[in-house]
């Protein structure tokens, strides 16, 4: 059986890290979360892990070493894995979708939410450091920072769609569904 890589994308709180805990529980999925390098960068420099730190963090890589950095680092953590099924959670650019399209076995999963379901979920989980204190204006703005604005359009040319703004069991039925169709395609 062949590598499946599988991208995930989807606005802030739509249900990414659920549908990757999933997909790692599941089908015992090799997950890489692109934000790692990041978060361990923002640690060693002793700085708040909020949404507007990794966003500069992360533009000011990209200024640098180019709009898909942040996918090639994730992929060179892959080299040598053995697991059957792979997921890129936290993609969103262009060009990472770009570059991760040229590979055999990629498909791309967008994930979509209503908005006051998303901001009520970001409010209870507490992922940032900022988040316990956002307000529904600031959550709204945030979506339109710099490195989450492309994801809608992203989601658009996604091979799979899942709508999450209902019961987990049914994400875990959409998801099913997406994978019992990429292993029917192989």
């Amino acid at each position: 059986m062949e590598q499946i890589i599988i991208g995930i994308v989807g606005e802030i709180a739509s249900g990414k890290g659920t549908a990757t805990n999933y997909l790692k529980r599941k089908y015992r999925a090799k997950i890489v979360k692109t934000s790692a390098p990041i978060k361990i960068i923002l640690k060693t420099l002793d700085q708040p892990i909020t949404r507007e730190n990794l966003t500069n963090s992360i533009a000011a890589l990209r200024s640098v070493f180019g709009d898909d950095v942040i996918v090639k680092a994730a992929l060179s953590k892959l080299s040598g894995t053995r697991s059957k099924l792979i997921v890129l959670d936290g993609l969103r650019k262009y060009d990472e979708i770009k570059l991760l399209r040229k590979l055999k076995n990629f498909k791309l999963i967008y994930i979509s939410a209503d908005k006051k379901i998303r901001y009520e979920r970001l409010i209870k989980r507490q992922e940032k450091h900022d988040d316990k204190t956002k307000t529904y204006f600031q959550f709204l703005r945030d979506q339109k920072m710099m490195n989450d604005k492309d994801v809608p359009k992203i989601g658009k040319r996604a091979d799979f769609k899942i709508n999450n703004s209902g019961a987990t069991k049914e994400l875990y039925l959409q998801i099913d569904k997406i994978i019992k169709q990429i292993n029917e395609k192989k």
